[in-house]
């Protein structure tokens, strides 16, 4: 899958629709370590591939070195965190390309339930959320840091 972004350092960008289209970054707050899809906000993240040819990749927070994760897989609560603990493998995430510029990201799991990162609206905290035929799955844009604006 060459056509994923390659293996440096974005912006993650919901594709959350608004009348205004101001972007929705994945970002964690001051004081926090829980993902979140916030207006005009950006951090740099890497993006690191264990598999490219099958999207299968690692996210780290480019300042901390925190990876995102699961806190606890088996918990109901599929809350994305920056897990900051060296003792923890990094959770592997699949890149799904769906566009010139959009991914699904999804859960790289043994578990049979499909999840992907979904957010409900712009502040709320980032979910591993189940894909069912009702609810459509989200979609992400990577905006190179060091690209064009």
């Amino acid at each position: 899958m060459s056509d994923l972004p390659n293996p440096q350092s974005y912006y993650i960008f919901a594709n959350i629709p608004s009348a205004d289209r101001r972007p929705v970054g994945a970002t964690v707050l001051d004081g926090e370590e829980v993902l979140r899809a916030v207006w005009d906000q950006k951090r740099a993240w890497t993006l690191t591939y264990d598999d490219r040819d099958n999207g299968i990749c690692m996210i780290y927070d480019t300042l901390s070195g925190g990876s995102l994760g699961l806190k606890n897989s088996v918990s109901n609560d599929k809350t994305i965190f920056r897990v900051m603990d060296p003792g923890v493998e990094a959770q592997r995430w699949k890149l799904n390309k769906i566009d010139d510029d959009s991914v699904t990201i999804q859960l790289v799991s043994p578990l049979t339930v499909v999840v992907f990162w979904h957010v409900q609206y712009a502040g709320a905290e980032v979910k591993a959320i189940a894909a069912t035929d009702s609810e459509r799955v989200q979609t992400w844009r990577f905006k190179a840091v060091d690209g064009p604006e």
